[in-house]
């Protein structure tokens, strides 16, 4: 069986279908021979258009909400990795000064500014 896809877009600003052939499809220009022999009337074609766009409607995701809750998990994440940085560079620096006194009592070094 051959594997033939099309993909469907609606466009937000006027509401039309756009058909685009998938790159993956077989064989591309059968399906557009396929879909122009039809002959679909300009009537079925409105039909068609209004019934897929009410079929569509269930799954329209409004992308302002969308985007404002994708922001949100973003800047908690980010503040997250802000505080968990923080942490770590705390914990280095302890280490650092732990090391840095242990190497002066055992007179390795003088100083800080030594290593």
């Amino acid at each position: 069986m051959n594997n033939k896809k099309i993909i469907v877009l609606i466009q937000k600003e006027n509401n039309k279908p756009i058909v685009v052939i998938d790159p993956s499809s077989d064989w591309p220009a059968e399906i557009k021979e396929f879909i122009d022999d039809m002959n679909i009337s300009i009537f079925d074609k409105k039909c068609f258009n209004k019934n897929f766009r009410k079929s569509l409607k269930e799954y329209e995701i409004k992308m302002s909400k969308c985007s404002q809750e994708i922001e949100q998990e973003l800047l908690k994440s980010n503040k997250i990795w802000e505080e968990k940085l923080k942490q770590l560079s705390k914990d280095y620096q302890l280490l650092i000064d732990k090391m840095t006194k242990i190497l002066i009592k055992n007179n390795l070094i003088s100083d800080i500014s030594e290593i």
